[in-house]
């Protein structure tokens, strides 16, 4: 088995085991970097009865279920046991019209092939003054292939979303050319060693000290948040 093989394969069980723990920040600064921006963002706007729309492992439950009063999540695939629906987020046509208080749609975007169509649905399965809180990468290698189709800028979410009849929005980024860098360094680190028990607590903490707060410490330093955004961030209102 060739090295890629052994970080892929491994990368699979590395998101399984630390999904809904505070680990699962520290895997590498692209991580970090998103939970550092979107953190706020969900305390601040997370409220209600909230989807979670395209759930994944189920990362951010812990964190939403701290804001919102109630939490459904929905994926295209059952990733994770406890994913409550499955369907794709082009088309809810389970979920009825002014549902959700609030929809979070993290790092699924790139992943739709008409992205206009599955914010239009988010938009009709929000209740009027509801909110979406939305991310989506603007830099990042192939991933989840074929499926993987778009990157996104601040300016491009604006245009969707104002199309898609949200008003009130706003952008944060998250994240920046060394963490974009560093997150290949760390993927591969991690991914090599995680099937030797010892060496992976090892590598693992000397990986959160040096190669992720380390190097976010930096990225927010040198600037390259503003042109060279890992991430974008929009919350927008109905």
């Amino acid at each position: 088995m060739s090295i890629a093989s052994i970080v892929e394969e491994n990368r699979h069980a590395i998101d399984e085991e630390l999904a809904g723990t505070d680990a699962n920040w520290y895997f590498s600064a692209v991580t970090y970097s998103l939970y550092k921006a979107i953190h706020p963002v969900i305390k601040q706007y997370a409220k209600g009865k909230l989807l979670d729309a395209g759930a994944g492992h189920l990362q951010f439950k812990p964190l939403l279920m701290m804001h919102a009063s109630h939490y459904d999540s929905l994926d295209v695939e059952r990733r994770h046991g406890d994913v409550d629906r499955l369907g794709d987020i082009q088309d809810m046509a389970s979920i009825g019209s002014e549902t959700y208080d609030t929809v979070f749609c993290n790092q699924v975007l790139e992943h739709v092939p008409s992205p206009w169509k599955a914010l239009r649905e988010i938009h009709r399965i929000l209740k009027p003054h509801g909110v979406l809180i939305l991310s989506a990468p603007h830099l990042s290698r192939l991933h989840e292939e074929p499926s993987d189709y778009y990157r996104y800028t601040q300016h491009g979410f604006r245009h969707l979303l104002s199309q898609a009849g949200f008003a009130d929005i706003r952008t944060t980024t998250a994240g920046g050319l060394l963490s974009f860098l560093f997150h290949q360094v760390s993927t591969v680190i991690l991914g090599v060693v995680w099937g030797i028990p010892l060496v992976k607590r090892v590598c693992f903490f000397l990986n959160k000290v040096l190669l992720v707060k380390g190097i976010v410490w930096l990225d927010e330093r040198t600037g390259t948040r503003e042109k060279f955004p890992v991430n974008n961030i929009a919350i927008a209102f109905k």
